[in-house]
């Protein structure tokens, strides 16, 4: 269904569905791999409030295949992959700390101490090298790590406004990122993030800029009104994925996605609402709602569905979590038109 067509290629995040393009380069194993079907551009800074200059970024996408460039003496590089998204990457500093990202299309990707906290919390504090090394077979959904971001910015909304950055809207990943400016490095400038891994599971501590302060970090913290967002470019124009309410603000003749989460009827804080603009249509059928690649991408992986309908631009899907928790919830999908 083609309403949908500018969004699949982030679609094997949810390990859904088959990755978009082809393979390129190395896999994650270092073999050969066939050539790409097409090619995206990642580019960004590395940086802890210092450049990470001359360092490798390794990028890999959601097929395995491996990609590097070398940061300029600012942090910044550019590299192509295969597209097939969604994308994680690395860059080690010169101390030896890894640092990650993640980006859901091609675009901007910086990669910080305060990208990597994201990461890990989406990963649920698992080391995030396993991550990397199992991410063909199990790659993070960018609503989980927006939804992580959010968490991020809810935490450390002081020090950001300090840095004359709005929290509510703060892309870590994708918002300009230029060593020496105001801004985004202001904030890097002013924390010192330290992640320990052990048995599996990581913690992170964040330093003030004395080295002293130390900043509470609230995993439960609530995250209502931050709102992170991905713009994701396809064959039929733009859709922004965001977490939060649909905001209105879409062009005229698009349809906006708005996905919330129930239990019993309950409305799950911990499940906020998600929502998807610049669709170019709606599904015209249950059939092609209940099958289309969007809706499947929206649902928590290894869930087992229930039932699925879909009428008059509103779709209901219940599902049932896997053991142990075995929770069965509601996902509402509304389509609007502007």
């Amino acid at each position: 269904m083609n309403p949908f067509k500018t969004v699949l290629c982030v679609a094997a995040a949810a390990g859904a569905l088959a990755a978009c393009g082809g393979g390129g380069g190395v896999d994650a194993s270092g073999g050969p791999t066939t050539p790409p079907a097409s090619a995206i551009t990642l580019t960004g800074t590395a940086a802890t409030g210092a450049a990470m200059a001359g360092v490798t970024v390794r990028a890999i996408n959601a097929t395995g295949v491996v990609t590097t460039a070398i940061t300029g003496p600012d942090g910044h590089y550019t590299l192509n992959i295969a597209n097939s998204a969604p994308f994680v990457l690395s860059a080690t500093d010169s101390t030896g700390h890894a640092w990650y990202s993640f980006a859901p299309a091609a675009g901007t990707a910086n990669i910080t101490p305060l990208t990597t906290l994201a990461l890990l919390d989406a990963n649920g504090h698992k080391p995030l090298a396993d991550l990397l090394a199992g991410w063909a077979s199990g790659p993070l959904a960018p609503t989980a790590v927006a939804q992580s971001a959010t968490k991020v910015n809810a935490n450390l909304q002081t020090p950001m406004r300090a840095a004359g950055l709005d929290p509510l809207t703060l892309n870590l990943f994708s918002d300009p990122l230029t060593v020496g400016a105001p801004g985004l490095d202001t904030l890097l400038d002013n924390l010192h993030v330290v992640i320990e891994c052990a048995l599996g599971h990581c913690t992170q501590t964040i330093h003030g800029a004395d080295g002293n302060t130390t900043l509470t970090w609230n995993a439960d913290i609530a995250t209502g009104g931050y709102n992170v967002a991905w713009t994701i470019t396809g064959p039929d124009g733009s859709v922004k994925l965001s977490v939060g309410g649909c905001k209105g603000n879409s062009a005229a003749n698009t349809f906006s996605l708005l996905v919330q989460t129930s239990v019993l009827g309950l409305h799950l804080s911990l499940a906020p609402d998600l929502c998807v603009e610049g669709l170019p249509s709606q599904p015209t059928s249950q059939t092609a709602f209940c099958n289309d690649a969007l809706v499947k991408l929206l649902q928590p992986s290894g869930v087992l569905l229930l039932s699925c309908n879909y009428q008059g631009g509103v779709g209901l899907v219940t599902a049932r979590l896997p053991a142990p928790l075995n929770l069965a919830y509601t996902l509402t999908y509304s389509f609007v038109r502007h």
